[in-house]
């Protein structure tokens, strides 16, 4: 069975602590993560198996709602592969606290447990899927992406924090109490380079799945 990027995803978060993708929407934080990912891929040459990806088209539907219905009916039925979020949008703000929902494809409807609007407004429900590998991958395997989203992730930190030294001079930098977070930063980069290093090679060596090397 192919390898849903969520896996990849949910790994990653799990190594991080960012509130930044808490006020992300769905498709900006799948957007961004995915950036990591497509940035990780070419940089994993000895992985065995296939990292190409597939990539499956979302689907949306528009309905007018009167603050009351929790009840939609799709005029198509929505069939995305592998894993997917659903995104209720009204008047082009998304709802980020709905969530709790049931779907039932032999009648197409879709029931959250609350309204998701709270007038007559136009709502946007997106069926946002996140795509998969056209590969099984192995646990190493996702966990050696992981890790090297997590070095895209502090990389992209540390290219921000270069630029606002050179924005700020090296004197109102270090006044701005932004020396030590770079130098922090740096050193967290080379802590994750190094552990992906030592995973890339456990790899080569030994291959199998990350139980193998406990």
């Amino acid at each position: 069975m192919a390898t849903s990027l969520s896996n990849l995803q949910s790994r990653f978060l799990r190594k991080i602590t960012d509130y930044a993708f808490d006020d992300m929407s769905v498709a900006n934080r799948n957007s961004t993560l995915y950036g990591y990912i497509e940035s990780c891929i070419p940089k994993f040459y000895q992985c065995s198996s296939s990292l190409s990806v597939v990539e499956p088209d979302g689907e949306s539907e528009y309905f007018s709602a009167n603050g009351t219905s929790v009840t939609f009916v799709f005029s198509s039925t929505p069939t995305p592969s592998g894993d997917y979020e659903v995104i209720v949008t009204v008047t082009g703000v998304e709802q980020t606290e709905v969530t709790d929902y049931t779907y039932a494809s032999a009648t197409k409807t879709i029931t959250f447990v609350t309204a998701p609007v709270s007038g007559s407004d136009n709502v946007m429900i997106e069926w946002e899927a996140y795509g998969q590998f056209s590969a099984a991958l192995t646990t190493l395997e996702e966990e050696i992406l992981a890790n090297m989203m997590v070095l895209e992730w502090i990389s992209e930190k540390v290219h921000h924090s270069d630029l606002l030294e050179q924005t700020l001079g090296t004197r109102d930098f270090q006044l701005y109490s932004q020396a030590n977070h770079l130098k922090e930063l740096r050193e967290l980069e080379d802590k994750i380079e190094r552990k992906v290093d030592k995973l890339i090679v456990n790899y080569t060596y030994y291959g199998g799945d990350l139980e193998e090397l406990r």
